[in-house]
């Protein structure tokens, strides 16, 4: 059982496949454009939600962000791009029952088709989306907690990606993503 507010389990502690606080990049992330790892920095100048996070959620130290401290690029003339991703090094999921993958996010995204944030999973052959921004900003303004089934996803080669891109270049100024506490295992819960 999980505790819908805070995310704690109620019950028995899961079984953790893989575990993420960003202290550094000792796991093998790849980072791509604007991607970085590293400590929480609080940004300013946001045209919409709010800023970056002055401090991570785990007390490690560490996050993995869009511009950690800045805002995603869209100061340029024409800032319009495909998907920047974070992406997680392998993970074996094969094992008896359900997977999840839960994490902490801070997340401030533009709606579609300005900025597309999501969550996607690679099954060993194909990415799958299992969550993303819609037809309204996402502004969060504290870390939140995340739940993503990756049962029927799982495999022996199992990677995750958080990502964002940009469709027009009327889109606003926003922090974008901030991540924590990232893991997948046995449960929906965070502990």
């Amino acid at each position: 059982m999980c505790d819908a507010g805070s995310g704690r389990c109620t019950t028995a502690a899961p079984v953790t496949l893989f575990s993420e606080d960003f202290a550094d990049n000792h796991a093998g992330w790849t980072l791509g454009p604007e991607w970085q790892i590293g400590q929480a920095t609080a940004s300013s100048g946001e045209q919409s939600g709010f800023e970056d996070p002055a401090s991570d959620f785990t007390g490690e130290g560490g996050v993995a962000g869009v511009a950690i401290g800045g805002d995603a690029g869209v100061a340029l003339p024409d800032p319009r791009h495909a998907a920047y991703y974070l992406t997680s090094p392998e993970v074996d999921t094969r094992v008896d029952g359900s997977v999840y993958l839960t994490f902490r996010r801070w997340l401030n995204s533009d709606y579609a088709p300005y900025m597309v944030s999501a969550v996607e999973v690679l099954d060993g052959d194909t990415w799958t989306v299992l969550w993303q921004t819609g037809d309204s900003r996402v502004a969060d303004s504290s870390w939140t907690f995340q739940s993503l089934d990756l049962t029927p996803h799982k495999s022996a080669a199992t990677r995750v990606r958080w990502g964002f891109s940009i469709g027009d270049p009327g889109v606003y100024r926003v922090s974008s993503w901030n991540l924590d506490a990232v893991k997948i295992q046995t449960a929906q819960c965070s502990e």
